[in-house]
């Protein structure tokens, strides 16, 4: 296993990182800015307001992508075999 072998499974291992983790970074910032909106138009100063609805809009969300998630963590890992192997 020489390096540019490496450098590939690392450079798979962070798009696969990015691509699982956008989705969840994406609803929580989206959660935050409509809670983050509806507080300031009802003039309510309360920081953890926004802490129940993004635990279930990422809850929701993780729950929905399971599968998914699964399918291309276990693609991910024969794909790790296939280069280790040769």
């Amino acid at each position: 296993m020489g390096p540019d072998t490496v450098y590939t499974g690392v450079s798979a291992a962070l798009m696969l990182a990015v691509r699982l983790a956008a989705p969840v970074v994406l609803v929580a910032a989206v959660v935050g800015l409509v809670v983050s909106l509806i507080q300031s138009i009802f003039q309510v100063g309360e920081p953890s307001l926004t802490f129940l609805p993004k635990s279930i809009a990422v809850g929701l969300l993780l729950l929905a992508m399971g599968p998914y998630i699964g399918s291309v963590l276990r693609d991910f890992f024969f794909y790790v075999l296939t280069l280790a192997g040769g």
